[in-house]
């Protein structure tokens, strides 16, 4: 919102939110307990449906169904993109997400990245690594000794270079990041881990999806650094679980 000081801006959508709920949602729903509180599948549903109604004019009637965002791809960019930067096209790709804004409670361990990655390229994938210029050592880690069928593209690309080539991928490993939720709307598989947040809060929009959650006892804090200090709720979350699903290209 132009004009808006971002603080200002959260607090009038929290509280066009909590109206909705409080005005709209609850009155009508018949999934209230004895207290009258909400369960977590109608509190979802009524936060994304109060987003929505901010982009509505007053007094519209809200969709039957919200869906799930779709991203349009440039493919002549992709074009000027593959290129550029020397990219495979003729060997299937998963994209690696292993970053996230918020902090560290909420990135799968970049070991854990790196371990995939290598097993991804004996199946028969190329994997390109996704992220910002700051994450660019991040990428190199994941990278080591993977070969040269992983490419570290972090901070390669501007976002819209990245949504369109997120779009070349059969799928997506990240964390509950920005990027996740762009490979989402591209419409290709995302397999997404979450740690210190909770699936239920911000999903990949998508059909096409799996997702890692433990809901450990700690789980979720909602902290940018684990405050236990352990960060099980990823790192219990092994390669092998996030492979499981991976079938292996033909040949392979």
């Amino acid at each position: 919102m132009i004009g808006f000081d971002p603080t200002d801006e959260q607090a009038l959508i929290a509280d066009t939110v909590r109206q909705f709920v409080e005005n709209e949602v609850r009155p009508q729903s018949r999934e209230c307990d004895e207290a009258g509180a909400l369960s977590k599948d109608v509190l979802s549903q009524a936060h994304e449906l109060g987003l929505v109604a901010l982009g509505l004019d007053a007094g519209a009637d809200l969709p039957p169904a919200v869906p799930d965002p779709c991203l349009a791809v440039d493919v002549a960019n992709q074009a000027r993109l593959i290129d550029r930067l020397g990219l495979d096209t003729t060997r299937p790709v998963v994209a690696l997400v292993p970053g996230a804004e918020f902090g560290q409670a909420k990135c799968w361990p970049v070991d854990h990245y790196a371990a995939t990655a290598r097993a991804l390229v004996d199946r028969g994938y190329q994997v390109w690594v996704f992220g910002s210029p700051k994450e660019r050592t991040t990428g190199e880690a994941v990278c080591r000794g993977a070969g040269e069928a992983v490419r570290n593209l972090c901070g390669e690309t501007r976002l819209e270079d990245a949504i369109d080539l997120l779009a070349l991928a059969e799928r997506a490993i990240a964390n509950d990041s920005g990027l996740m939720h762009m490979a989402a709307a591209v419409g290709i598989h995302v397999t997404a881990i979450y740690g210190s947040t909770p699936p239920e809060y911000a999903p990949p929009l998508t059909t096409r999806r799996d997702i890692h959650y433990l809901a450990l006892d700690c789980s979720p804090c909602r902290a940018r650094e684990c405050p236990l200090g352990h960060l099980r709720c990823l790192r219990e979350i092994t390669p092998d679980t996030i492979l499981a699903g991976i079938r292996p290209r033909a040949g392979c």
